[in-house]
């Protein structure tokens, strides 16, 4: 056979071998396919379970989470309803422990104006002088049934309205002073009145420390009953010694810069430490209540002088020494609303004043030396004094040409009574402070002493309340002082003197601006 049809022959079945071959590729390729399908598939199904398994985990995982924290939920709550329900010193976490805290010291209370001003208004009272000119006054109602005030707010009554913060109304009389610090005592209140009142706290103003809060509370001179009192804070500068007059003064700047009637000092727990008159409230002082318990006793002031009903007559004759410093007449009650003439005879000058019944200045005439004429007339209620003041250092020189002092012949339209006869004139000794008062404008006080001869003598006055003037004559000897001797507000006066010879020597003292 040749080649050809041999080659003829077997391409067909080349040609089925091939298909075939290559359909059986189809069908591996197909198995391998569809296994790795399924392989795929297969894995894929098995990271969704896995997936699904994780998801499930997850999801316990968070259930557990969240009953556990319904759990502590709980638990606090049944906390909170047992803190509740139990005291809360049993349930208070342990904390750290912290420093102890400074002990509490009364004279260092913590600085509070409006807790001060709170316990101490009660016992505050609003303080004016019937027919007195001028303004309130600050008052200090004490538990002994007293109300402390500023005597020189009285303007010389001898009564004063005393508002106290019950909207209670009362009329008390001067009841005791203390001549070296001008502040004085009303009343007695009655005790049931007191008992109702809350009492301020007092306490010794000389243990409060340097540096510690203070506030100065009281009524200012315009201030009407229903107004409340004002409150000044500042801090405790120092004290002060007053060696003459044993007094203790609390130096502050707790205080109004324009006058005042007196205010009261506490400190920041509402203790009263002070008290001052309304001249040393300008100057920042106060007297500590430690020396105003010693130096204002409750005892009443000694009886004044009266006038004598049995000495009513047209004409009178007074003689006036130096040491009395002037005379007095009284003119009744029934003279009030009516016009009285007097006729005063007199070798040297005067000053005459009448004044009612509550120590009100009415009015006020020069006498001339010879013979004055004056028409007075009295309102305000009686009796009324007729006071006459002769010039100082004249009334020295009459006392040294004539013995007694000056002579006065009064003559009236109406009946005048002569004053019975007052307290015992005291004593000025050598070496021996003598306290005395100045307790109305131009008032003189005056004195006399032996000197010897050869021996030297130093004559100081020391006051608070007034710019003291010191006169000295006589016996050859004659001087005037105003500020020599200095003082806590350098208003003192001192003189030396050196008599040649034994000799009486007369002493007058008062306020530079009567």
């Amino acid at each position: 056979m040749s080649p050809t049809r041999l080659f003829r022959l077997l391409l067909p079945a080349v040609l089925i071998a091939g298909a075939f071959l290559l359909s059986a590729c189809d069908l591996i390729n197909s198995d391998d396919d569809e296994q790795a399908q399924q392989a795929q598939q297969s894995e894929q199904s098995e990271q969704a379970g896995q997936s699904e398994q994780a998801g499930q985990a997850q999801a316990a995982a968070e259930g557990e989470q969240a009953e556990q924290g319904g759990m502590q939920q709980a638990a606090a709550e049944e906390v909170e309803d047992a803190a509740a329900a139990q005291p809360a010193a049993v349930v208070t976490p342990a904390a750290a422990p912290e420093p102890e805290p400074k002990p509490f010291t009364p004279a260092e209370p913590p600085a509070d104006g409006a807790t001060a001003y709170s316990i101490v208004f009660p016992s505050l009272a609003y303080v004016h002088a019937a027919h007195a000119e001028g303004g309130a006054a600050t008052g200090l109602v004490t538990t002994a049934g007293f109300v402390l005030v500023d005597e020189a707010a009285l303007h010389g009554a001898a009564s004063a309205d005393v508002h106290l913060t019950n909207g209670d109304v009362l009329q008390l009389p001067l009841a005791g002073r203390d001549d070296l610090t001008g502040l004085a005592w009303l009343g007695p209140v009655d005790g049931g009145i007191v008992r109702f009142l809350p009492a301020a706290p007092l306490a010794d103003g000389e243990g409060t420390r340097p540096g510690s809060s203070v506030y100065a509370i009281g009524y200012e001179l315009d201030d009407l009953p229903s107004e409340l009192p004002s409150v000044y804070s500042g801090v405790l500068s120092g004290r002060d010694e007053w060696v003459p007059g044993a007094r203790t003064f609390l130096r502050t700047d707790a205080h109004p810069a324009w006058p005042t009637g007196g205010m009261i000092l506490v400190d920041g727990g509402g203790a009263v430490i002070g008290f001052a008159p309304g001249r040393l409230v300008s100057a920042g002082l106060y007297v500590s209540t430690g020396d105003l318990a010693r130096s204002l006793p409750f005892e009443p002031l000694a009886a004044m002088r009266a006038p004598d009903p049995g000495s009513a007559a047209m004409a009178h004759e007074l003689h006036i020494e130096p040491a009395a410093g002037q005379g007095e007449l009284v003119l009744g009650d029934d003279a009030t609303g009516s016009s009285i003439s007097l006729a005063v005879s007199s070798d040297i000058p005067a000053l005459l004043q009448l004044l009612n019944g509550d120590g009100m200045v009415l009015q006020e005439s020069n006498l001339i030396a010879g013979s004055t004429i004056v028409s007075i007339a009295p309102t305000g209620g009686g009796p009324y004094r007729l006071v006459i003041r002769p010039d100082a250092a004249l009334l020295m020189e009459a006392a040294d040409e004539h013995g007694p002092g000056a002579h006065f012949t009064v003559n009236a339209s109406a009946p005048l009574m002569a004053m019975m006869a007052g307290e015992q004139e005291a004593a000025l000794e050598i070496g021996a402070p003598l306290v005395g008062r100045i307790g109305r404008p131009g008032e003189v006080d005056h004195f006399s002493i032996q000197v010897q001869g050869g021996a030297t003598y130093e004559v100081t006055v020391e006051s608070l309340l007034i710019d003291s003037l010191l006169v000295v004559g006589g016996g050859g000897v004659g001087a005037v002082d105003d500020d020599s001797g200095g003082g806590l507000f350098g208003v003192d006066s001192r003189l030396s003197l050196a008599p040649l010879e034994d000799a009486r020597v007369n002493i007058s003292v008062k306020d530079y601006g009567d």
